[in-house]
């Protein structure tokens, strides 16, 4: 909410230099009465990176309410370069068809339409997605092999007296 704020705000003060704006014109080829990808509101647009981060915690957080058996697992060391690349061609498929409303949606839309739909819905479900059901479908599809780790008394030292 806070990049919605500053652009707000940064809109309604700062008038750009008719200079800046000619020579964004002659240099750059783009349109400046149409293309919002320029200035203040390509910061704006930008805002959907730093998102990531929150859906990737949202995603977290939901791995552990929905497979809390994921929880006591330790993923064994072993390398196997086949499991390796079907982990990240699930992430891929998952992740691609979100990616792309970053290139289908064109920056001459409406804002709103172009910060919630191009930016920050699609960081938000690919931050989910990566962190938490492609997790299920490692497991799933058997390309992480886990033992489970069971604790013994010895291991855990509790002092009663205290």
């Amino acid at each position: 909410m806070s990049e919605v704020a500053t652009f707000l705000i940064v809109d309604a003060v700062f008038t750009p230099d008719p200079v800046w704006l000619k020579r964004i014109n002659k240099d750059c080829n783009i349109d400046i009465t149409k293309d919002k990808n320029i200035l203040n509101y390509k910061s704006l647009m930008q805002s959907g990176v730093p998102i990531f981060t929150y859906g990737a915690y949202i995603g977290i957080l939901l791995q552990r309410k929905t497979f809390p058996t994921l929880l006591s697992l330790r993923i064994k060391s072993r390398l196997n370069i086949w499991k390796f690349l079907g982990r990240l061609l699930i992430v891929a498929i998952l992740v691609i068809p979100f990616g792309l409303l970053l290139l289908l949606i064109h920056t001459t839309a409406n804002l709103a339409l172009l910060v919630l739909l191009k930016y920050l819905f699609p960081a938000v479900v690919i931050g989910l997605l990566m962190f938490w059901f492609s997790s299920y479908l490692w497991f799933r599809f058997k390309l992480i092999e886990a033992e489970t780790e069971t604790i013994s008394s010895e291991m855990v030292d509790i002092d009663i007296k205290k």
